[in-house]
């Protein structure tokens, strides 16, 4: 008996790096969340019928920029607009810092009410170069009504998106 219990407490410590280091790529890993006026959003469903899971994708312009789309609502819905969904889009396609209207944009839909940011800082600390990969990073923004009535603070913004092809969603 003591042997029994021997084997499996050192098949219990070899197994405990495997399952310390090792992370599951599923799509429930990718997601949008941040926090409006303190409360907690979790987009983690893709906002069109190109792509079920949140994405980011290198659209063609001058210059080129990425554009990171999800929503809470719809696996695989219509192509927007959509009630509730956020597209945040800075003018780079890399990692680094991107700050105020010149650098980034966020537009935020919330139960057909839609909002534009008008104070940005998106900062992207991982971005993969090939599609199927990943783009992660954080952001915060105050955002203000089509219709000036107030404003909502964005805070605790964090992404982690599917890389998508080129261009594979034209805003």
């Amino acid at each position: 008996m003591k042997s029994l219990l021997v084997i499996v407490t050192l098949i219990c410590i070899a197994s405990l790096p495997f399952l310390l280091f090792t992370r599951c790529t599923t799509s429930a890993s990718y997601y949008i969340k941040f926090k409006v006026d303190g409360v907690d959003k979790n987009f983690d469903k893709g906002p069109t019928n190109y792509e079920s899971v949140p994405f980011g994708q290198i659209v063609t312009g001058d210059p080129d920029y990425t554009d990171l789309r999800a929503t809470p609502d719809v696996e695989t819905g219509e192509v927007l607009p959509l009630d509730n969904y956020i597209s945040i889009q800075f003018f780079g396609i890399t990692t680094g810092d991107y700050i105020g209207l010149e650098e980034a944009i966020i537009a935020y839909n919330e139960n057909g009410a839609k909002y534009l940011a008008t104070d940005i800082t998106v900062n992207v600390t991982r971005y993969d170069e090939d599609e199927g990969g990943v783009i992660e990073g954080t952001f915060s923004a105050s955002v203000t009504p089509e219709v000036p009535n107030g404003s909502k603070e964005i805070t605790e913004g964090e992404f982690r998106v599917k890389r998508v092809a080129r261009d594979l969603f034209i805003p």
